[in-house]
């Protein structure tokens, strides 16, 4: 069983990971009509199964497959997508139909797995990402410095995208709260209380981390937020809304911390994490002792195991229906 990753631009760290876990090959495939054309490159005929990253990669999947019909493709939910359509967003050009042409797909978070089995039909395991270690050691160090203010770390090039950093400026202006925004472009205008400073290094955004008091993820749609898991590590308080599927690790310890999608109860939630030192340090230790199960090796090979699964749910049905075809020959 030959297996092709697809992924568009620079794959996660974590996704990859899981692909080198099957033996996978590598392979960019282009934004728009450059990457439906890849559909028919020679390197796509020479494998059995093509594991995608995301929406783009699988459209380009689907249509090899209509080419190639006996070929099996794995898709990661690691995005927003499908709660994006449910929710009334536009859906990319042929993103339903290349849904069903998906034969097995891993979802890394509960929540995101419920979004997709609208549009799959077809197994979905869940895989948690993990937290590097070695990140996680470098976060969890302490600084000396007094915490103070609010951080959130969206990855983004728009205001209304799947990271909410739109409702994030909301909830400042109606909390009358300051953030500190990272990862966003530095050309996005906000409200005097958000300080985008877009894109920075390695060791100043890990500094930010463990020297804010409470990290907000006001996502739209999250299909997991490690970030979540690193502002934990980093010591800070999360308040993340109901569409990020890290809220999971959040739910068992104080749900006051899960808000809706939605400036003011955002606001809300943000006051109300602004927790006295006691109350601070019970649910932060909390929070860390669950980190233990975002594991690296552990994710690696539960990812392992599960696509194997997939891989042999449709072996033997394809041995079943050989035998039938068989049997009806005779």
């Amino acid at each position: 069983m030959d297996v092709l990753f697809l992924h568009n631009g620079e794959p996660h760290e974590v996704h990859s990971s899981w692909a080198e876990s099957v033996d996978a090959d590598f392979m960019q495939i282009k934004h728009g009509k450059l990457g439906i054309l890849q559909a028919i490159h020679p390197k796509l005929f020479k494998y059995d199964v093509l594991l995608c990253e995301d929406s783009g990669s699988t459209r380009t999947a689907a249509l090899h497959k209509q080419i190639r019909p006996g070929t099996k493709i794995v898709r990661m939910i690691v995005g927003g997508t499908y709660y994006m359509i449910q929710n009334g967003h536009d859906a990319m050009k042929g993103e339903k139909w290349a849904a069903k042409k998906v034969d097995g797909a891993i979802a890394d978070s509960e929540w995101i797995k419920e979004q997709a089995e609208t549009f799959l039909d077809c197994p979905i395991k869940v895989i948690n990402p993990y937290i590097d270690e070695e990140r996680k050691e470098k976060l969890m160090e302490e600084t000396g410095e007094e915490r103070e203010g609010i951080l959130t770390v969206a990855r983004h090039t728009r205001k209304n995208g799947w990271k909410g950093t739109d409702v994030l400026e909301e909830a400042a202006e109606k909390g009358d709260f300051q953030a500190k925004l990272i990862g966003n472009k530095t050309d996005l205008e906000y409200h005097k209380n958000v300080e985008n400073l877009g894109y920075v290094p390695e060791e100043k955004l890990i500094h930010e981390l463990k020297t804010s008091k409470i990290y907000v993820q006001p996502s739209r749609a999250d299909a997991f937020g490690i970030s979540v898991l690193e502002a934990i590590a980093a010591g800070s308080i999360p308040v993340v809304t109901e569409n990020v599927g890290a809220k999971e690790i959040v739910r068992n310890v104080d749900e006051n911390l899960i808000r809706k999608f939605d400036a003011e109860d955002l606001a809300e939630g943000v006051k109300y994490a602004d927790l006295g030192d006691g109350a601070r340090e019970k649910i932060l230790e909390e929070l860390q002792n669950k980190l233990g199960n975002f594991e690296k090796e552990n994710s690696i090979s539960k990812f392992s195991e599960e696509f194997q699964e997939i891989m042999d749910r449709y072996s033997e049905k394809e041995s079943r229906d050989n035998s039938t075809s068989e049997k009806n020959e005779k």
